[in-house]
């Protein structure tokens, strides 16, 4: 039977939102994707270049992105300690067998041996307990690994009162990704990295790296780079409207200098911009503010500032906004109202920032907009404004 575009649209939403489908626990979507494994498969290459594993007890949809970015890490971690203990424990269990038990005292014992920097981790530093036990209850929600007996949390408590047993899960042995060449003949990971992209890239054409790209990253932005890019969006764009309308849930949209993917509803199953956090409200206004204050941009739509300048541009956004917004992001100071404007930028491509502290708006930011009805300034309390000028001209 001919799989329908609804469900080739409902699986590729699955895959590309899952690192992985376990059929234990999602049992509707591993069916749903194993009745038209054969379709999806062929879709998946065809359009992204992307790899469809199907195995008896789970299914799993190897993402590779184009350009590796920052905010394509695990979110639950904070740190590279956090990373590099996460890479310590699987290197543990790699060696270990399906099912095979093992103690929390004796993986610390193998850290202490793999950790890259061995003068740096210190279980005597409850941050550093901490990062571990993040790193466990993380392998535990991926399946990685089971707990059979004990509380993982004691060990970021004491690190001499503890034990916990685990196992090895059935999945464990499939979450990295296998390589035919020896790691060894690579002289750092950056060299690994920059080999992976020449020699899998250079298989692609222009569309199915553009396919990906907008799958999984928030937009694409001109740049001196990618001119033929934009020449193939340019010249495809109804062909590119039409796939994802009937492939995905999304509409396409291409201006000068962005190409994207929207939502014209929300949807649970996907994390999309605006959330419903209210510093995302907050935000959505900052762009308003911008695009009325007549800031000068580029060829390619970007607008840079110092920032000193982003502050100040957040401290009259805020003077003239805040009194809507929840007590708590009302009481804000100034420096962390910036801080975290800052950094919902960045984290959907929307801002980025220099080694300089210099911020950079992308062309995408302005494809958002948000405000207050019209006489909505006469019910700012004074009190708010008065704060917001005094951090202002501190």
């Amino acid at each position: 039977m001919v799989a329908s575009n609804e469900e080739i649209a409902e699986a590729v939403g699955v895959l590309f939102e899952n690192y992985w489908i376990v059929r234990e626990r999602q049992r509707y979507e591993y069916h749903l994707i194993k009745s038209n494994e054969r379709e999806l498969i062929r879709h998946l290459m065809e359009n992204y270049g992307l790899k469809l594993i199907v195995r008896s007890h789970f299914i799993k949809l190897e993402k590779i992105p184009i350009q590796a970015k920052s905010w394509m890490g695990m979110a639950d971690f904070n740190t590279l300690m956090e990373y590099a203990l996460f890479c310590c424990a699987m290197a543990y269990t790699e060696e270990k067998g399906e099912g095979e038990p093992f103690l929390l005292n004796e993986l610390v014992e193998e850290i202490e041996l793999f950790y890259p920097e061995k003068e740096g981790l210190d279980w005597t530093n409850y941050r550093h307990r901490k990062s571990l036990v993040k790193v466990l209850n993380k392998m535990v929600d991926l399946q990685l690994i089971e707990i059979i007996e004990g509380n993982t949390n004691t060990f970021a408590e004491s690190k001499e009162q503890y034990e916990v047993l685990y196992r090895i899960s059935k999945y464990s042995r499939y979450f990295i990704r296998t390589y035919p060449e020896d790691f060894q003949i690579y002289n750092s990971g950056r060299d690994f990295i920059s080999n992976e992209r020449r020699e899998k890239l250079a298989d692609y054409e222009n569309r199915v790296k553009i396919f990906r790209t907008l799958l999984m990253e928030p937009a694409i932005l001109r740049n001196a780079d990618n001119e033929s890019e934009f020449y193939y969006l340019r010249n495809q764009e109804e062909n590119i409207r039409h796939f994802f309308e009937k492939f995905t849930p999304f509409s396409f949209e291409l201006t000068k200098n962005v190409a994207m993917l929207t939502l014209h509803d929300r949807k649970a199953q996907y994390d999309t911009f605006p959330s419903l956090k209210s510093l995302d409200d907050c935000f959505l206004q900052l762009v308003d503010y911008v695009r009325g204050d007549g800031l000068e941009y580029n060829a390619y739509g970007e607008m840079i500032l110092t920032s000193n300048q982003w502050k100040t541009l957040v401290g009259d956004h805020a003077a003239r906004n805040r009194g809507g917004w929840s007590k708590k992001d009302q009481e804000l100071s100034l420096d962390k109202l910036a801080a975290v404007l800052l950094e919902i930028g960045k984290t959907w491509g929307m801002l980025r920032e220099n080694k300089l502290g210099n911020i950079t708006i992308m062309p995408n930011f302005a494809r958002n907009i948000g405000r207050y009805p019209a006489g909505f300034d006469s019910l700012y309390p004074e009190a708010y404004k008065e704060k917001m000028k005094t951090q202002i001209d501190d």
